[in-house]
């Protein structure tokens, strides 16, 4: 349902060319507050917001499709809900999940931003991403360290997958984790490559991307793998292998799966529909 609301009532969307961004109809131009502020954005089960973290303010917002703050979390001077470096957001069992690195700790959060509980990390850690299984427990990547760590709701660490002594499926340099279609996909950057697990951990294909300049976002929608660099979008199609690298005409600053669409986000606050190449 949010994904037609930025589109656009029915009908009224213009056919985009293939590997090009496009400006919705229905949508302002500039529609997200501060995008350069914009640390993350999640769209979720709920039919008419999202979720985005503003860096500067330490903050998290809900927003509806016109860019209006509904609800806020977090923010300098909040007191007991200061966030101190938030950097990454989950949705699932109707919470959102909030990655805060200075703490460090994962915040839970309902859907009007309210706290429910927190699962506090290792004091001497730096997380920088995260998802959450279905066995409601959270994989971590983090700064410096190789693998991926699974830690259970009270922050205890269950296992390490990927690390040094994985041979050759260590993942040494993890700086981004998605999921969907049953997966889990890690960005490597020491490998410049996408290692590809199940639910379970355990690794199904490394796929490589030679000469891939700094990707700075990951996104896994209808079984294709996304990459957001400063001058492209790389598109991955797994079951087919098909590469493709679509020329962007505007800088982005995120891109973001709904329901199965991606949608960019331009350096103005712009959101656009995104179409890979056929």
């Amino acid at each position: 349902m949010l994904a037609s609301l930025l589109l656009g009532p029915i009908g009224s969307a213009e056919a985009q060319e293939p590997g090009r961004t496009g400006h919705p109809p229905g949508v302002e131009r500039g529609t997200l507050p501060h995008p350069y502020n914009l640390t993350a954005i999640l769209a979720t089960d709920y039919p008419d917001r999202l979720y985005i973290i503003d860096g500067a303010e330490l903050e998290v917002q809900s927003i509806n499709p016109g860019g209006q703050i509904l609800h806020r979390y977090g923010g300098w001077g909040s007191g007991s809900e200061a966030l101190d470096l938030p950097l990454a957001l989950f949705a699932r069992e109707n919470t959102i999940f909030v990655l805060d690195q200075g703490r460090p700790a994962i915040v839970w959060l309902d859907f009007q931003l309210h706290q429910v509980g927190d699962t506090r990390l290792p004091q001497y850690l730096e997380p920088i991403g995260f998802v959450r299984n279905n066995q409601r427990q959270f994989w971590v990547i983090i700064q410096g360290r190789p693998g991926l760590h699974l830690y259970d709701d009270h922050g205890t660490l269950l296992t390490v997958i990927g690390d040094q002594a994985s041979g050759d499926d260590a993942i040494f340099a993890p700086q981004m984790i998605t999921s969907g279609n049953g997966k889990l996909l890690v960005w490597d950057d020491h490998r410049q490559a996408v290692c590809m697990l199940n639910v379970a951990g355990a690794v199904e294909a490394w796929l490589q991307f030679d000469n891939l300049a700094s990707p700075y976002d990951l996104v896994f929608a209808d079984n294709t793998i996304l990459l957001l660099t400063d001058d492209a979008i790389v598109t991955w199609a797994v079951e087919s292998g098909l590469r493709h690298v679509h020329a962007l005409d505007q800088p982005l600053i995120h891109i973001f799966n709904i329901e199965g669409q991606v949608f960019t986000i331009s350096s103005e606050g712009e959101i656009g529909a995104f179409t890979a190449q056929p």
